[in-house]
């Protein structure tokens, strides 16, 4: 796993820095960047640029509610883990539908904080992402969402995602080799110049791959075998 990026949001600072200290000295070795957020704007800016776990207040300043910031999450960032902080167990039944992936009761036991880590240590492991963050310049980063991408292609020094109409999403400033590292399993780098994704593909001939929309993406001679390969164990097919 790469640096692990936490994010804080309660509107009482002094509980933040308590919480910040605490898993610092728990997560270790680990690398992780773990920053804090005490009013909502702040909160979206900084899911802007990605986290992989939220530790979210449920009774927050302003009229504000943890409860429905879960559910932007969920609807913007899925794959960013959610872990409700809140003095009170009463809200154990109401924050159900949100599907949190740990619920923590203040004053944090240390006990309960591992047990929590451990386990969405284990889920970011074994999860499929759905969503890849990318460079789009120098000092902007976007969030993918990868259900969207049917192919990926370099043109110049920038890699350009296009659906399965073949319209532009966006370009990258990464090298294919860096995107290729991040991207799940049902996508493959089929080129030198492009990855397919398998759940966008209807078949892999010698040497090319058919999207489901009839767009033909070229396949490598070297890269052919492993394709094909790929691409049957992806669609539980017999060669």
């Amino acid at each position: 796993m790469n640096e692990l990026k936490i994010l804080i949001y309660d509107d009482d600072e002094e509980l933040c820095e308590s919480l910040k200290s605490i898993l610092i000295k728990e997560i270790g070795k680990r690398k992780a960047l773990i920053e804090i957020a005490n009013e909502m704007n702040d909160a979206k800016d900084k899911l802007k640029q990605y986290a992989d776990i939220i530790f979210l207040d449920i009774e927050l300043d302003d009229f504000n509610n943890g409860i429905e910031f879960a559910e932007y999450i969920r609807k913007n960032y899925p794959d960013t883990k959610i872990v409700f902080i809140t003095a009170h167990m009463w809200y154990s039944e109401d924050i159900c539908p949100v599907n949190p992936d740990g619920f923590i009761v203040k004053p944090f036991k240390l006990d309960k904080l591992r047990k929590t880590l451990e386990h969405i240590y284990s889920k970011l492991k074994n999860d499929v992402p759905t969503t890849m963050r990318v460079k789009i310049s120098k000092n902007e980063v976007a969030q993918v969402f990868l259900h969207n991408v049917a192919f990926i292609e370099t043109s110049g020094r920038k890699q350009v995602f296009y659906n399965l109409d073949k319209q532009k999403l966006f370009s990258t400033c990464e090298s294919m080799n860096d995107i290729e590292e991040k991207l799940p399993p049902n996508f493959i780098r089929c080129h030198h110049s492009f990855c397919i994704n398998f759940s966008c593909t209807s078949d892999v001939q010698r040497y090319y791959a058919l999207l489901d929309s009839g767009i033909i993406i070229p396949v490598s001679q070297n890269k052919y075998k492993n394709t094909k390969q790929r691409f049957v164990g992806f669609m539980g097919m017999d060669l």
